[in-house]
């Protein structure tokens, strides 16, 4: 009853609660609290949990000799082993769930749930068209047992795999699944998760309007009814967007949260810690490092495209912004090869421009793309990418535009004429990204242009923690206590134009509270600076 009203911890609590009565449980009913826990467990995003009941759950099926529930609960520990980045053994306890389903005494429905599961794990490791062959599968086989619940999670997995081969198609079957999600008797889950896969895929795809539509009312539902793993992977996926939109305060707020919130080893993790890496590398703020190694270890661990491919192009953007090319062609080279495996456009794009960037830029006797590599960038790279490659920055830049797109848009006209490096260079200074309109700079100067753009202030740029004038004024006011508000009266500012000056000295000196910040200037001698700029 608790999880059917969306009450998750409460139901986990009652398992526990029971499962410590367990000399007066048989195996059956024991089993049964643990694949309940299990599954509570993950919804909470509790992976060690989930992955700790589930197994005990499948021993004691095993035990038993019941084939059908044995295969369930593989399946089930398939998905807490997936979300805890240990893909090799998820993808080996599905293949185990398939097979004790595929026994005579196990029946159509078990094997209608191993496929399911199966159909999901190859949507995740991109490996689309199966994902899409194994989802009807289990559709057709749990139509004909009368299992609507089954049928609508592999139609969730079979529709997500079919977005990255006919978006429109994918999206409209989704769309459809979230009416009928809506009246599925499941705590939310089926309706969250619907959100989430329009949401995040729809993101990866940089088709962002309608992911943050989606992300929006999914992440209104998974918090209502407890389901943590959802919202948290929904809300790191939320900085992301923010952040290729231009809202980068919003972004690093969104970012910061979600690092703090969520735990070691999880896939919500990755996508939070590459979001507040990327706004830090755009803004030349410190701490990106950080981030991006403990990224790249969680991203290694999975090895597989969309956890290392989001990475490795994060990383690689950071090295091409500091100036280290050959940096930067490593990072690229590190998914792209399995980038132009799954024909991803916007990976391999990405990877390709970073990697073809980089080639250029480097000494001579670097070698270029392979033949077949080059053939795969110019048949599936998506467009914008594909046009910086080409050298057409005229149109990419356009297309960055039509997705809503400052920064990327600003980076192609960057890679244009004089008047074109003049508007990045406005663009760039709007949005606060000083590595890449330095980078800018410096091109127009060695190109002989005369009176170019100044950027920041001296003082700016010789201050320890490179904050701004107004920034160490705002510094001085937050270490007195002052509320944003009480700050923005003080220095006839809007609370909203304070509130951006407080998020870029948190980012300055990387830390993630208003105290770390007043500490960390304290412990460097840089208040009483800052006290003087306040008068």
């Amino acid at each position: 009853e608790a999880a059917a009203r969306g009450a998750r911890r409460e139901a986990a609590a009652h398992c526990r609660a029971a499962l410590a009565q367990g000399g007066r449980l048989g195996d059956a009913e024991r089993a049964d609290l643990l694949d309940a826990l299990a599954a509570h467990s993950f919804e909470l995003n509790d992976l060690a949990a989930a992955i700790d009941a589930g197994e005990a759950a499948v021993a004691l099926h095993a035990r038993r000799g019941d084939a059908a529930r044995q295969s369930a609960s593989w399946s089930a520990l398939a998905m807490s082993l997936v979300r805890a980045l240990r893909n090799a053994q998820a993808d080996a306890a599905s293949r185990r769930a398939i097979e004790l389903a595929a026994s005579a005494a196990a029946g159509g429905s078990a094997l209608a749930r191993a496929l399911a599961t199966e159909s999901y794990l190859r949507m995740l490791n991109r490996d689309c068209g199966l994902a899409v062959a194994r989802g009807e599968e289990a559709i057709a086989l749990a139509l004909a047992v009368g299992d609507a619940a089954t049928a609508a999670r592999a139609t969730l997995a079979a529709a997500t795999a079919t977005m990255y081969i006919d978006y429109a198609q994918g999206v409209a079957r989704l769309e459809q699944l979230l009416l009928e999600a809506s009246r599925v008797d499941d705590g939310g889950v089926l309706l969250a998760d619907t959100h989430q896969m329009l949401g995040t895929a729809s993101a990866e795809l940089h088709r962002f309007d309608v992911a943050e539509a989606h992300l929006g009312a999914g992440i209104a539902v998974a918090r209502r009814l407890d389901l943590d793993r959802v919202a948290g992977y929904m809300e790191s996926w939320q900085a992301i967007c923010d952040l290729h939109r231009g809202r980068w305060t919003l972004a690093s707020e969104r970012a910061h949260a979600a690092v703090r919130a969520q735990a070691a080893g999880s896939t919500n993790r990755i996508v939070a810690l590459v979001a507040l890496a990327r706004v830090r590398i755009r803004r030349g703020d410190p701490g990106a490092d950080e981030l991006l190694d403990e990224a790249l270890a969680l991203a290694l661990q999975s090895d597989t495209l969309q956890r290392l491919g989001l990475v490795a192009a994060a990383r690689a953007e950071a090295a091409s912004l500091r100036g280290d090319e050959a940096a930067a062609l490593r990072e690229a080279s590190r998914a792209i090869a399995l980038a132009a495996a799954k024909r991803h456009p916007w990976l391999l794009g990405e990877l390709a421009y970073w990697r073809a960037r980089a080639v250029r830029r480097l000494a001579d006797g670097v070698d270029g793309d392979g033949a077949a590599l080059a053939a795969a960038i110019a048949a599936d790279a998506a467009e914008p990418y594909r046009w910086q490659i080409d050298g057409d920055w005229a149109r990419a830049a356009a297309a960055w535009r039509a997705r809503g797109c400052p920064y990327e848009e600003a980076r192609a006209l960057g890679e244009g004429d004089e008047t074109a490096q003049r508007a990045a260079i406005a663009a760039l200074d709007r949005l606060g990204a000083r590595p890449l309109a330095e980078q800018i700079r410096r091109a127009l100067r060695v190109a002989g242009v005369r009176a170019v753009p100044r950027g920041a202030s001296e003082p700016t740029r010789q201050h320890a923690a490179g904050l701004t004038r107004r920034e160490s004024e705002v510094l001085a006011l937050l270490a007195r206590g002052f509320s944003n508000a009480r700050i923005a009266a003080t220095l006839s500012r809007s609370p909203r134009t304070i509130e951006h000056h407080v998020e870029a000295i948190l980012g300055k000196f990387a830390v993630t509270s208003r105290a770390a910040a007043v500490a960390a200037a304290r412990e460097r001698g840089l208040l009483v600076e800052a006290g003087r700029g306040n008068g």
